[in-house]
């Protein structure tokens, strides 16, 4: 072998070192991009029952009524707008989607107070006067 072909050799293994380096940068940046947490989505959470729908509304009535906060609401309507529709839709609430958050927000309000005042009218007795 002559110097020639050793340092031929040499260049040829320099090289292939600078690809392997690159290959594995290249690598590494594509795994970095997808173990990554996506940034500004929230992730979908499984649709829920009609009945957990229906518990769901039940807490937040309850909440309103015992301690005049929303923060239940609140937590609800950070859910997508699909969401709230069939949350809507499975409680009877008479609400347009089609406004604001702090539109549905107002219509549901409305329905809870209606609510809380025919409970309050038409209580139902024990028989007894």
């Amino acid at each position: 072998m002559t110097a020639n072909d050793s340092n031929a050799l040499e260049l040829i293994l320099a090289e292939l070192r600078r690809l392997r380096d690159a290959v594995e940068g290249i690598e590494k940046h594509l795994n970095r991009k997808t173990s990554a947490e996506p940034t500004g989505k929230r992730t979908r959470r499984a649709n829920m029952s009609d009945d957990e729908l229906r518990n769901r509304y039940r807490e937040i009535v309850d909440e309103y009524k015992r301690d005049r906060t929303t923060r239940r609401l609140d937590e609800l309507l950070s859910e997508p707008r699909p969401n709230l529709t069939r949350f809507a839709s499975v409680n009877n609430l008479p609400v347009s989607t089609k406004g604001g958050k702090a539109s549905i927000r107002e219509q549901i309000l409305a329905r809870v107070r209606e609510e809380e005042q025919l409970t309050a009218t038409y209580r139902m007795g024990s028989g007894s006067p």
